[in-house]
């Protein structure tokens, strides 16, 4: 059965990102709504292999919360995939009607063109003077899955290659949206269509 890490909004859920440990011993933080399929539970621990995003196929666990439940969900949190556009004119990132004030950089536009947007990868520390405007500051989204170009949608007041929402207390809205669509293949929650 898949699945999914839930509750984004839980004590000891970090900004949407619960600390897991791989079956070699390494501790990492996997993003909320991430499927996973579980194999066993002993002693108050989930054991579980990660279905989708960058640490797809690895095995981890966790152990459940202090009230003996699971941080895992069969409840179905995801939606179908995301369609956004980004206008390099007017600095404007669109989801269906919304729209949200973005920057970029000038001497590193993102060409015009359609990207996937990548499931969430890691915590970005980065982006934590945040914090006190956005609860989930530390999740971006990489654009296409071309890993060579480090180009994300997330928070922040400035850019440095990437598409940044600079309207801080907005960006919660718009990540619990793209943190629970996927587009299927294991690696996306949407599209981003880059124009003019």
């Amino acid at each position: 059965m898949i699945f999914v890490l839930k509750s984004m909004d839980h004590p000891k859920v970090k900004n949407a990102f619960l600390q897991v440990k791989s079956d070699d011993g390494e501790e990492f933080p996997l993003p909320s709504a991430l499927q996973v399929r579980l194999y066993k539970t002993v002693g108050g621990c989930d054991y579980f292999t990660i279905q989708e995003g960058v640490r797809q196929g690895i095995k981890a666990s966790v152990k459940h919360d202090d009230d003996s439940s699971s941080f895992l969900s069969s409840e179905n949190l995801l939606t179908g995939p995301v369609q956004l556009t980004y206008s390099l004119s007017k600095k404007i990132l669109t989801l269906d009607t919304a729209e949200f004030k973005t920057d970029d950089d000038p001497t590193s536009k993102i060409p015009k063109g359609l990207y996937d947007i990548e499931i969430p990868d890691y915590s970005h520390k980065l982006t934590r003077s945040y914090l006190d405007r956005a609860d989930l500051a530390l999740m971006w989204f990489r654009i296409s899955h071309d890993h060579s170009q480090a180009r994300y949608i997330h928070v922040g007041s400035f850019s440095a290659g990437c598409v940044t929402m600079t309207e801080q207390i907005r960006w919660d809205d718009l990540c619990r949206i793209l943190m629970c669509a996927r587009k299927g293949d294991g690696k996306s929650v949407g599209t981003l269509e880059v124009v003019e």
